[in-house]
């Protein structure tokens, strides 16, 4: 069986039942082979490993680390205290290997536009909002934009803000 093979065949059944250490061992021997777990370009084939749940969450879980839009579906943790996002199991991080093949993949620590995108504009148009929340919720937001100093982020949290009526 090939490497491409195996990740073709990998599922969260699979890799539920594999330890961390097992898990470790597949993050070394993949940091080198990048055509395995590249995203998917107009040029280059997705690899084997990208949508795959190889990585395992504080709760134990396994997810990919994006979703098919190649929004992130795991957080590298942080000591911030933000912790309402899927992180990675924070035993990972201990081992240098790990963290680099990490940062290779594209994973990132959470941050305050993530949780607006993530957990504050998705309610809005499921149910009707209180007064209190919504006004927490706009000061949130406000707050976080105005603390974004790189134009292409607060860019691109705008537009999203901007299709969500959240007043």
């Amino acid at each position: 069986i090939t490497p491409d093979n195996f990740g073709r065949i990998l599922s969260s059944t699979n890799l539920c039942n594999k330890s961390d250490e097992w898990l470790t061992k597949l993050y070394k021997f993949l940091i080198s082979r990048k055509g395995l777990y590249q995203k998917g370009t107009k040029y280059d084939r997705e690899g084997a490993f990208w949508n795959k749940p190889i990585f395992r969450t504080s709760k134990n879980e396994q997810t990919a680390g994006f979703d098919l839009e190649g929004n992130p579906l795991i957080y590298l943790p942080s000591n911030s205290g933000q912790g309402t996002l899927p992180v990675l199991k924070a035993n990972f991080m201990n081992t240098p290997t790990n963290v680099d093949f990490f940062h290779k993949f594209g994973l990132k620590k959470q941050d305050k536009s993530d949780l607006i995108i993530k957990t504050i504009l998705p309610k809005y148009g499921k149910r009707i909002i209180p007064r209190k929340e919504n006004i927490d919720d706009v000061y949130t937001i406000l707050d976080t934009v105005n603390k974004i100093t790189n134009k292409k982020k607060k860019d691109e949290l705008l537009s999203i803000i901007q299709e969500t009526k959240i007043l």
